[in-house]
């Protein structure tokens, strides 16, 4: 478990940690930020800091990031910071954590994350729990474990129904499973493109309020699905289709290879062959394994468009390396050959809307997905924890 976590602070250095004293005159690294949203700057000066000190000599120990009230951006943002201090932690150091967070619809699962053993404020600090809480959490609303290849994934998606049904938020059966389906699915991708475990974490919360529809009651689901490697999402099945023999590839492995053809005239430094990789990894029966040639998954995109449907809004995306694809409702649908385009045109002949895809400043080694999904509740709810989405 925790596979590869190192591999986050391999592209990082260059940057001067800055060292402070405590009032019995002991020295600590410090990362101090007057920065507002926790979003991929940051998580970029935390990594350069982090990865500064992992190469100097281990004579100063402890760490300490402090950081004002700050807005998170999304679950993934905050999964990631929580894999560094790990990796911190494992490495011998004593890591502390000052955070206020300013609570919105994709945070509230900060608040249950293990985070909270290494802010002292609280009055709870251990290195022990939190290495515990990192690897494995089940409570009511919030769910964690790292899957294997090696795992049994029909007790993982039961696990995961278990789970949501635990939550009385959602009546349409099909969408129930719909929401464990695509996570299984996700997983099982994560873990067959990347070729190593896979960190996923669960997080429900309720008592918003929208804006435009005060009489109604929402809650959010969010869901992280993470994994570190080498190899980043499409890389394997652009090595089994450009690197074989058409007479040895299915009919669609073949197709996929006319539209990248195509594709090619379309390649720009924004819209990269990375992110035409990436989206054709998520097409219906196609798969990165060298064992098959006929067909792969379901389509995850298929399954995920239909929680997104569901959903009163939602912020969905996957990021492998530097690329980040957005998945946006109205730009899910099939086209007539079967494919999801990501554009208003078909996948053959257009390059996905702009509004897609984006470059991150950070450099992500593997996959992660970042789903959060706003659901109506039936029920009414305590007034006093309300806010606004």
């Amino acid at each position: 478990m925790s596979q590869n976590v190192d591999l986050i602070f391999s592209n990082y250095s260059n940057y001067k940690p800055r060292l402070e004293k405590d009032k019995k005159g002991k020295k600590y690294y410090s990362f101090r930020t007057k920065i507002k949203n926790f979003d991929a700057d940051l998580l970029s000066s935390i990594i350069s800091f982090s990865t500064s000190i992992l190469e100097k000599p281990k004579l100063i120990r402890n760490i300490e990031f402090n950081f004002d009230s700050i807005e998170l951006q999304d679950k993934l943002s905050y999964i990631y910071f929580e894999c560094i201090c790990f990796y911190l932690i494992s490495q011998g150091f004593v890591v502390s954590v000052y955070l206020e967070v300013t609570r919105n619809v994709v945070s509230s699962g900060i608040y249950d994350s293990p985070i909270k053993y290494l802010n002292p404020p609280n009055g709870n600090y251990s290195l022990e729990k939190f290495l515990t809480e990192f690897q494995v959490k089940y409570t009511r609303t919030h769910l964690r474990l790292w899957v294997t290849s090696k795992n049994d994934f029909s007790s993982f998606s039961s696990t995961i129904v278990s789970f949501l049904k635990n939550l009385f938020i959602i009546d349409d059966k099909k969408i129930l499973f719909s929401i464990a389906n695509t996570i299984g699915e996700l997983v099982g991708n994560a873990i067959e493109h990347g070729r190593s475990d896979c960190l996923v974490d669960i997080d429900y919360s309720d008592s918003f309020v929208h804006i435009q529809k005060p009489d109604r009651n929402f809650s959010a689901l969010n869901v992280v699905i993470l994994n570190f490697s080498t190899i980043k999402m499409g890389d394997l099945v652009k090595n089994k289709i450009t690197q074989s023999h058409p007479c040895k590839m299915g009919v669609k492995y073949q197709d996929i290879k006319r539209i990248y053809n195509i594709h090619e005239t379309f390649f720009n430094q924004q819209y990269t062959e990375n992110i035409f990789w990436i989206i054709a990894s998520l097409q219906h029966e196609i798969s990165g394994r060298q064992d098959t040639m006929i067909s792969g998954g379901r389509g995850s995109t298929k399954l995920l468009k239909s929680i997104i449907d569901y959903s009163e809004s939602n912020y969905c995306y996957i990021m492998s390396g530097h690329e980040l694809v957005k998945f946006h409702h109205n730009l899910l649908n099939e086209d007539s050959q079967g494919y999801v385009s990501f554009s208003n045109s078909d996948f053959q002949s257009a390059k996905p809307e702009k509004e897609v895809y984006s470059k991150s400043k950070i450099y992500l080694p593997g996959v992660g997905y970042n789903l959060n999904f706003v659901l109506e509740k039936k029920d009414s709810e305590d007034e006093r924890n309300k806010v606004n989405v």
